[in-house]
């Protein structure tokens, strides 16, 4: 009896340290992503036959982000978001203030100078490139 107790202790001991090291290693990837974000980015969004590319995004290490739209006239709009890493590596704008929540694959290229964010393969969103 004692010896099927310690194997069952030993056994529930082993599976909380495999499973605490496991959300570590998702700490360590998400705070990687999201400090390849940190900075100015110049881009846009995908118009159906290219990108924009005169948009501004900037991404803070507070988790806040600052998009400046450029529509090639006079004026240019200025948007403020919360962005995080979710846990399987999207990138999450959000804007509680109006209910917007959107999450992004992300898809780092050209030695993480350029970033391609989409909904899913098929749909590409947009192409920033790190200034």
């Amino acid at each position: 009896m004692k010896k099927k107790n310690l194997i069952f202790v030993l056994m529930i001991f082993l599976i909380f340290i495999l499973l605490s090291g496991c959300s570590e290693e998702k700490k360590d990837n998400k705070e990687n992503i999201s400090n390849k974000f940190t900075g100015i980015w110049t881009g846009g969004m995908y118009n159906g036959s290219g990108y924009n590319s005169n948009d501004q995004w900037e991404f803070f290490t507070n988790g806040s982000l600052k998009q400046i739209k450029d529509y090639e006239s006079e004026f240019a709009s200025v948007e403020w978001f919360t962005y995080e890493i979710d846990n399987t590596g999207n990138l999450c704008l959000e804007q509680p203030e109006i209910s917007y929540l959107m999450c992004f694959i992300i898809k780092f290229e050209d030695n993480d100078s350029t970033c391609m964010l989409s909904l899913g393969e098929e749909i590409p969103m947009f192409r920033l490139q790190k200034t």
